[in-house]
């Protein structure tokens, strides 16, 4: 599987600006069920995922790409793809297959810069950085929190 990365052109321009956490859900679909999402599949994802609401009322994903319902999103994904996996954001202490952990870091002129990453699981080594491939980011932030995530195929 080829991982998504934020920062491809033909992706939408929130996606490309804000969409760390969104990749790095889609790419855990991916790892999980062994199909590969294009660009139009994730900007559909993100269309859809940006219009549909909970029963809270929220949408699925802002359109700055804060994800309000990771269950909602692989239910988008999986009706698009017909490869169902079931996504649910979880305790620490639960059983986890995947985590994010969200960093902070503060760019040469002092910005404050937050960014999530996928993180092999018990440790803080990044698996996947969806900026791009051989970036710093993690290693240069500071950890402020994990996102446990567990998945099973349907």
């Amino acid at each position: 599987m080829k991982p998504l990365f934020q920062n491809r052109k033909d992706l939408n321009k929130n996606i490309q600006e804000w969409g760390c956490y969104f990749i790095d859900l889609l790419n855990i679909y991916q790892d999980e069920t062994e199909y590969q999402l294009t660009d139009e599949i994730v900007n559909a994802i993100y269309v859809m995922s940006s219009r549909i609401k909970n029963f809270a009322g929220k949408l699925y994903l802002e359109k700055d790409c804060y994800v309000n319902d990771i269950e909602g999103i692989a239910q988008i994904v999986s009706g698009l793809t017909n490869v169902p996996l079931m996504m649910k954001l979880v305790k620490p202490y639960e059983e986890f297959t995947h985590t994010i952990g969200c960093f902070v870091r503060f760019t040469s002129s002092g910005k404050r810069v937050v960014h999530f990453v996928e993180l092999y699981n018990n440790s803080n080594s990044v698996k996947h950085d969806p900026w791009m491939g051989g970036s710093r980011t993690a290693r240069e932030g500071i950890l402020k929190d994990k996102r446990f995530i567990n998945t099973r195929r349907l």
